[in-house]
C-alpha cells in the first residue's frame, strides 16, 4: 500500500508542471466593493475587445528646492501613488497613499503584471486610500506574442 502511495506521489509530482505549461490568464477588471479591492491583468484589459476597461498605479515624486542650494540636507522629499481601475460597465475606484512601504512595493510593476490593490474610506466618487498593493509578473500574464 505504502509503495503504491508513493507511485501515485511521484506521478503527480512529474505531471505538476505539464498540467501548467503554457497555461495563461485573462484576468479584466473586477472591482469588489464588498472586499473592498480591484484587480487585473494589464495585458489582458489593454487588449480587451472594449476600450473602457482599464487598470494601473502611478508614483509622483518631487524635492522642495526651498534652500536646496544651501542646506541639501533640509530638503523635502514628497511622494504618493495612487491605483486606478475601471470595469468594462465603465464602474471606477481610485486610491491613493503616501505609506512609504506601499511607495516601495511599487516597483514590482511591470507592463505584462496583474494588480491588485486594497481601498479603504471611498467618497462618493469612488476616491480612497490604498492599504495594500499586490503584484505578480509571472508567465501566465505575458501576452500571446505568437499568431497563427
Amino acid at each position: 500500500m505504502k509503495s503504491i502511495l508513493t507511485i501515485v506521489v511521484v506521478l503527480l509530482a512529474l505531471m505538476s508542471p505539464t498540467l501548467y505549461a503554457g497555461s495563461a490568464t485573462e484576468l479584466t477588471v473586477l472591482i469588489d466593493f464588498d472586499d473592498e479591492f480591484a484587480r487585473g491583468a494589464m495585458w489582458p484589459v489593454r487588449s480587451s475587445e472594449n476600450d473602457v476597461e482599464s487598470i494601473g498605479c502611478s508614483y509622483k515624486g518631487h524635492v522642495n528646492p526651498v534652500h536646496f542650494d544651501y542646506f541639501p540636507w533640509k530638503q523635502s522629499v514628497k511622494q504618493w501613488a495612487w491605483c486606478r481601475a475601471k470595469d468594462a460597465d465603465g464602474v471606477q475606484v481610485w486610491c491613493y497613499t503616501k505609506n512609504p512601504d506601499l511607495l516601495d512595493a511599487l516597483q514590482a510593476i511591470s507592463p505584462f503584471s496583474y494588480i491588485r490593490f486594497k481601498f479603504t474610506n471611498l467618497d462618493e466618487e469612488n476616491v480612497g486610500e490604498c492599504t495594500e498593493f499586490s503584484f505578480s509578473t509571472t508567465s501566465r500574464h505575458l501576452p500571446d506574442f505568437i499568431t497563427n
